[in-house]
């Protein structure tokens, strides 16, 4: 028998409401317990038949085959830490009158146990049981709806037991298959997630406000996120249940099947991930997000070993590192979803494993993803058919002081809180007067326009990786000066047109991507790029207003 904490009321009152074959019911908050299913799961399996045409020894005997398939599964899946000690009972012969014909609205799944619970031998104590598993045959004449059910009486109310029904419900048809058909083992460990609190693996898709696709958007300031379907069918509960495969790491973890030494929570770090599919080793690489509606990614790696090696002609080959993200605990079920990696797609949102990091000319790492808003790139250094290389890297400002950085420029006033100092110091904001870097000379070249032929660099310890620089200039009222934020308009103190360079492997600055701005009237500048690697960043000034450059903070991100 399973040791389980008992499930709070309201909890219990919700899995009631919620039962459906689509929708499992919700998982609580954070505080509330989490359901452990190890060591031994005691299984009561109960046959119904509507019309007695095989002979009772035969179905008893191919009930015993499909559920020792789910015990080998849950096993391999739980890396031996739980299993079924099951007991086959029946099969009982029950009238197939009221029995609705579509079978999906819960109603044959409460009178098939109902009339079954009414034959069987008194005795038998219902809570004793942590898992039942109800087969019908004949499902033509009352199809079953192939759902499970969460612990917790969820069916008490249309049961009239003696003892209550307290542990998970499985309801599935009983039929034969020919060899080598997995349907009905991908059905049962689908239903048995449902029963463990497992919900649907599917996908989001995200865009930015302006429409435009994006992998992640993780407040409603950066885009929405909307649910899709998946192919992706990297866990046995997903929508489609078309391969028997193992369930993600995220559920494992759920299930209590994973120990501390399985997972890695993480963002900073390198660590070696097994294969999901054997025991031993890192499963799980948990990387926790910060002012998200989500609450981690979640790092797995998968080969085509064991129930892993199914073949699925809708989604990928399971080998590689793949990354999904869970939602929070208290957003219903710890359902993992996968991400709509680029290059995005219009239909069916397929799982991708993600890419090798590729080495650069200098022997560090492009990411293989990147996720500017969390400040975090993740690395996929190296696979092989017993591990995977990961690292997680949190993004860093290199400019700063604090983290090393130094400060040039090609001349600076010598007015008081005006040193070069403050371009690096890590506060995007001036006080009444000082807190930015100004140069010493400037030039009025008419229209409007100072050209100051000024630079300014920051300077890193070593060479960085980089993939954004900001540029923020002086606000307009910088004597009650508070937190500039992208879009905020300059008028009188800012840089109108500037390159952002890099020094490059030659000894030449060269403009970043997209690194030469022109009539800017932005107080916050934000440049994101392909990866590059440098040990200087450069803002080479042409025109500024105001008279003189001046620059609160510039900033080098990257790791």
């Amino acid at each position: 028998m399973i040791a389980r904490p008992l499930l709070p009321a309201l909890l219990l009152a919700a899995l009631a409401a919620c039962v459906a074959t689509d929708e499992p019911p919700a998982l609580g908050t954070a505080d509330q317990p989490v359901t452990m299913w190890r060591g031994e799961i005691k299984t009561l399996v109960l046959i119904a038949e509507f019309a007695q045409n095989e002979a009772p020894a035969t179905l008893v005997a191919r009930a015993a085959e499909q559920i020792k398939g789910l015990d080998t599964f849950i096993r391999a899946n739980s890396y031996d830490r739980a299993w079924l000690d099951y007991a086959v009972m029946g099969p009982y012969l029950l009238s197939s009158t009221g029995c609705h014909t579509n079978g999906w609205d819960g109603y044959n799944d409460a009178k098939t146990l109902r009339e079954t619970a009414l034959l069987i031998d008194p005795q038998i104590d219902f809570s004793q049981y942590d898992l039942i598993i109800m087969l019908s045959k004949d499902e033509s004449l009352c199809p079953p709806g192939n759902t499970g059910y969460a612990p917790g009486g969820t069916l008490q109310q249309q049961v009239p037991t003696v003892e209550p029904i307290t542990g998970g419900v499985v309801r599935m048809a009983l039929r034969a298959l020919p060899a080598g058909d997995t349907s009905l083992q991908t059905t049962y460990a689908h239903e048995f997630g449902h029963v463990m609190h497992a919900g649907h693996f599917d996908a989001l898709r995200c865009t930015r406000p302006d429409g435009t696709p994006t992998t992640m958007a993780h407040t409603s300031a950066q885009g929405t996120c909307v649910g899709r379907p998946s192919f992706s069918d990297l866990v046995a509960v997903d929508p489609m249940g078309g391969r028997y495969s193992h369930f993600t790491a995220a559920n494992k973890q759920l299930f209590g099947w994973l120990d501390p030494a399985d997972i890695a929570s993480t963002r900073d770090g390198t660590y070696t991930l097994t294969p999901l599919s054997t025991a031993g080793g890192l499963k799980m690489i948990e990387v926790p997000l910060v002012n998200s509606t989500h609450h981690s990614y979640v790092l797995e790696y998968r080969q085509p070993t064991g129930y892993d090696a199914a073949a699925y002609s809708e989604g990928p080959t399971l080998s590689g590192v793949f990354m999904y993200v869970r939602p929070p605990a208290d957003n219903g079920f710890w359902t993992p979803k996968a991400l709509d990696l680029p290059p995005y797609e219009t239909g069916q949102i397929q799982a991708t494993a993600l890419p090798l990091a590729w080495q650069l000319p200098d022997g560090s790492y492009a990411p293989s993803y990147i996720d500017s808003a969390q400040g975090i790139a993740i690395f996929v250094y190296s696979m092989s058919p017993t591990g995977a290389v990961v690292g997680v890297k949190s993004m860093r400002n290199w400019a700063r002081s604090s983290n090393g950085g130094t400060i040039s420029a090609s001349s600076t006033s010598t007015q008081s809180g005006t040193g070069r100092a403050y371009a690096n110091d890590g506060v995007r904001v001036a006080h009444s007067w000082g807190g930015w870097w100004q140069a010493a000379t400037t030039t009025n070249v008419g229209g409007g326009c100072y050209s100051p032929s000024a630079w300014i660099y920051a300077g890193f310890s070593t060479n960085r990786t980089i993939q954004e620089v900001d540029v923020i200039g002086l606000q307009d009222s910088y004597s009650g000066a508070f937190e500039p934020f992208p879009g905020m308009i300059a008028n009188f103190y800012g840089l109108r047109h500037f390159h952002v360079q890099y020094l490059s492997v030659t000894g030449a600055w060269t403009d970043v991507p997209n690194g030469y701005v022109t009539w800017n009237n932005q107080v916050w500048n934000q440049l994101t790029f392909e990866p590059i690697n440098t040990r200087y960043i450069r803002v080479l000034i042409e025109c500024v207003m105001g008279n003189r450059a001046r620059l609160v903070e510039l900033e080098a991100h990257g790791w």
